[in-house]
């Protein structure tokens, strides 16, 4: 995990994760999903590692809705990817009868005089957005992060997930 790619978020970008991480528990505010989708977006076809992703704070800032009122733009993006690297995502591995306890990313690094935050995702990770070959969904980073819930967004990217087969029924405790 040596290589910086400096990066600005677009909405032009395609997310692609394992169902697995799709269909995972966790809990996220809108900010922190806007975020992980940006990050998983910046992943390519072809990468075997994790890169560290650096950007502008306040073009990430920007593109996840929070706005530079009273200056408090920093400090809003610094707690938002401090709660990212506590907050838990359990991974369930039905056939292997495995779930992993995770959390989204490894590190978040400030960079105060350049404006830039440099981040990480955490390892565990990797398996379920590295070298997918099977078993995952793509989304367009436009739509998702254009919802207005995290429950938008979750109900979205399931429903992706079945788009070729035509339907899906859902329970309100696989949402939550």
């Amino acid at each position: 995990m040596s290589d910086i790619i400096v990066t600005k978020p677009t909405e032009k970008a395609l997310v692609t994760r394992h169902n697995n991480l799709i269909e995972a528990r966790y809990r996220l505010t809108l900010q922190e999903q806007r975020i992980l989708l940006w990050l998983f977006s910046e992943i390519g076809p072809e990468d075997k590692d994790f890169k560290r992703y650096r950007v502008r704070i306040a073009d990430l800032a920007k593109f996840i809705g929070i706005s530079d009122g009273g200056g408090r733009l920093y400090r809003e993006i610094a707690e938002v990817t401090g709660r990212l690297r506590k907050r838990e995502i359990d991974l369930e591995d039905i056939g292997r009868n495995v779930t992993t306890q995770a959390t989204w990313i490894a590190s978040a690094e400030y960079h105060w005089n350049e404006g830039l935050v440099e981040i990480c995702l955490a390892p565990a990770l990797m398996p379920y957005l590295l070298d997918l070959k099977k078993n995952f969904t793509t989304v367009a980073l436009k739509y998702a992060i254009g919802m207005k819930s995290t429950y938008a967004i979750r109900i979205y990217e399931l429903l992706k997930q079945y788009a070729g087969i035509g339907s899906r029924l859902v329970s309100l405790a696989e949402l939550r």
